[in-house]
C-alpha cells in the first residue's frame, strides 16, 4: 500500500486531480445537500475534500489521466484510492456555499464576489477586479472598484456566518491589488484593521499587498493587528 505524508497527498491531488468512481457518484446524488463543484478562482476550484477529518485540499475532477480515485463502500465510507488500492485516508465532501449558488445581491454586488468560503477558509476580496495583469488570472477583466468596507461587512455578517453550509475556522483577507494611490492602500489599510479588530473571536491572516517605497507605509495601528492577529492564529502546517 502506498502511504503519504499529509503535504504529499495533498500537493499530489491538487496537480493531478482525482475521478470519482460510479459508487462514489451515486452516494453523492443519494446524500445531495449542495453542488459540490464551483469555479472560484484557478488554485480553488474543483472537489474540496476533508481527508481524515483534518486535511482539507482541492483537488480537480479529471475523466482520466490520473492515478487517484474517490471511491465508496458501505462499510468503509468514502476512501481516497491510488491506481485502485485504497489509501489509509478517508474522505469527507464539502459542499460549495448556499450563497455561492443562490448569488444573492448586497447593493447590487454578488456576495460570492466579496466573500468566499474555500475549505476550511473564508476569503474577503475588498476590491473588485485588480490593478495587476497577471497572465494566469483573469480578475483584472472585472470592473475596478474598492468595496465599501460596510457592505464587505454586511455580506461577511449576514450571509457568511449564516451560511448552511458555510463552516470555516479562519479569515483570509485577499485580492485584488490596489492602484499605487495613497487612498487606495489607505482603504486597504483599514480592512486589515476593520475585521480582526472587530471579530477579534477569529483567526486572520491576510496577504499583503506589494508597496512601493513611494506610498506612505502601514500605521502602527494596522501592522499591530496584523501581527497580533496572525501571530495568535497557531494555524496547522499543511494549510
Amino acid at each position: 500500500m502506498n502511504e503519504y505524508p499529509n503535504t504529499k497527498l495533498k500537493l499530489a491531488l491538487m496537480y493531478h486531480g482525482i475521478i470519482l468512481t460510479k459508487d462514489a457518484k451515486d452516494h453523492m446524488k443519494r446524500n445531495r445537500f449542495g453542488q459540490v463543484h464551483f469555479p472560484d478562482f484557478v488554485t480553488t476550484s474543483g472537489l474540496v475534500l476533508k481527508l481524515n477529518q483534518n486535511i482539507y485540499v482541492n483537488t480537480p475532477i479529471r475523466f482520466e489521466e490520473t492515478p487517484f480515485q474517490l471511491t465508496y463502500q458501505d462499510a468503509a465510507g468514502m476512501r481516497i484510492a491510488q491506481d485502485g488500492e485504497s489509501l489509509p485516508y478517508s474522505a469527507e465532501v464539502i459542499p460549495a456555499p448556499k450563497f455561492a449558488l443562490e448569488n444573492h445581491l448586497l447593493d447590487g454586488v454578488p456576495v460570492r464576489n466579496l466573500i468566499m468560503i474555500n475549505t476550511d477558509r473564508a476569503r474577503i476580496s475588498p476590491i473588485s477586479g485588480c490593478h495587476f495583469r497577471c497572465h494566469f488570472c483573469n480578475v483584472h477583466k472585472m470592473n475596478y472598484q474598492p468595496i465599501d468596507i460596510k457592505i464587505l461587512d454586511r455580506a461577511f455578517q449576514k450571509v457568511a456566518l449564516e451560511d448552511p453550509y458555510a463552516h470555516f475556522r479562519h479569515v483570509f483577507i485577499s485580492g485584488g491589488t490596489p492602484r499605487e494611490t495613497e487612498d487606495d492602500y489607505a482603504y486597504m489599510d483599514e480592512v486589515y484593521a476593520y475585521f480582526p479588530h472587530h471579530y477579534a473571536n477569529m483567526e486572520w491572516d491576510a496577504m499583503l499587498v506589494p508597496r512601493s517605497k513611494n506610498l506612505v507605509p502601514m500605521t502602527n495601528r494596522v501592522t499591530g493587528i496584523i501581527y497580533n492577529s496572525l501571530r495568535t492564529a497557531a494555524l496547522p502546517l499543511y494549510r
